[in-house]
């Protein structure tokens, strides 16, 4: 998945659909969420919502990722590294009325 994320960076449906399938895959299982870290997950993410800021899609789903990946402090200071702080607020900021990246993006931080 964070293959075609690298692969396809400029397509904002590329990055959509991947995105919701690591949040999919990662949502309750330990093992993928291990997967997802090893194979860049957080750095994708964080890339594709700097990247797709107007999608409020995009944005809902990359903080849900981010915040069923970011459990553990060792992944917490990753995320910190990659800029997924900074891609969060910028979504929160970015879809003020959209409760859910609202919601999402809270609960990332």
């Amino acid at each position: 998945v964070t293959d075609s994320m690298l692969a396809h960076k400029g397509s904002q449906a590329v990055q959509l659909r991947a995105l919701m399938a690591l949040e999919e895959l990662c949502d309750s299982n330990e093992e993928n969420r291990t997967r997802a870290l090893s194979a860049g997950g957080i750095e994708s993410s964080v890339a594709a919502m700097i990247a797709h800021g107007g999608s409020e899609s995009l944005q809902h789903f990359g903080c849900r990722f981010i915040r069923h990946l970011c459990i553990e402090g060792a992944t917490k200071t990753r995320a910190m590294k990659a800029g997924a702080i900074q891609a969060v607020v910028s979504a929160l900021r970015g879809h003020s009325g959209s409760p859910s990246v609202q919601q999402w993006g809270c609960r990332a931080l």
